[in-house]
């Protein structure tokens, strides 16, 4: 891929990682749970999961709005649209991306058996091409990026459904909801992250929220 014709950065890297934290907590805590809002407590949990997300390899073409809208199913099979953010990153995030969707309301068992299928695919074309893959490496950065991609879709419903009114986003609010519940429990790393995961919990017991329509 040639990454100099990025539209808006020819990487997901720290300074996309710390904007997609920051998208999360101003236009989606700060505009329906103002009182979770810490800045000191943010910033030190946007430092630890920017750290574990760098240690990823990030040498791989990333869609970055990898999710059920923009795949079509033709006769001839899926294909998929909307590339304007496409950029070189790390494949967990795809993975996450289509997985956590909150349209798409995937129960965990499936997306474990689709992870596990994924992994054996990659495993199968590295071997192919003769080159390593780390299934291992893989499974352990994997709920680091489930939790930046569901964050960042809570940002955009906050925006495009709250502050835009734009229609269809705000009932993807509480299927979003209910994978922080999930993270809660499928991310150990949310361990090292006490304000995310004091944040995660509250959000997933908002019943306000829960019953969120689509009226701004």
């Amino acid at each position: 891929a040639d990454y100099t014709l990025c539209y808006q950065t020819d990487e997901f890297a720290e300074a996309a990682m710390r904007a997609d934290l920051r998208y999360f907590a101003d236009m989606f805590l700060a505009r329906y749970r103002p009182d979770l809002v810490d800045e000191a407590r943010l910033e030190a949990d946007t430092a630890r999961l920017v750290a574990a997300l760098l240690e990823a390899d990030r040498t791989h073409f990333l869609y970055r709005d990898f999710q059920s809208r923009n795949v079509m199913v033709t006769a001839d099979g899926p294909r998929y649209i909307d590339y304007q953010s496409g950029r070189r990153g790390a494949q967990q995030y795809d993975v996450a991306s289509l997985l956590y969707d909150a349209k798409a309301r995937v129960p965990q068992h499936v997306r474990d058996l689709l992870v596990d299928e994924y992994l054996e695919v990659c495993g199968t074309q590295a071997a192919l091409r003769g080159v390593a893959f780390n299934r291992a490496r893989f499974t352990d950065l994997y709920p680091a990026y489930a939790i930046m991609r569901v964050v960042q879709a809570l940002g955009a419903f906050g925006n495009l459904g709250g502050r835009q009114g734009k229609p269809g986003f705000l009932s993807a609010i509480p299927p979003a909801l209910d994978n922080l519940a999930v993270l809660c429990e499928h991310a150990p790393i949310l361990t090292d992250l006490p304000w995310l995961r004091a944040v995660f919990t509250e959000l997933s017991h908002d019943d306000e929220l829960h019953s969120i329509t689509e009226t701004p």
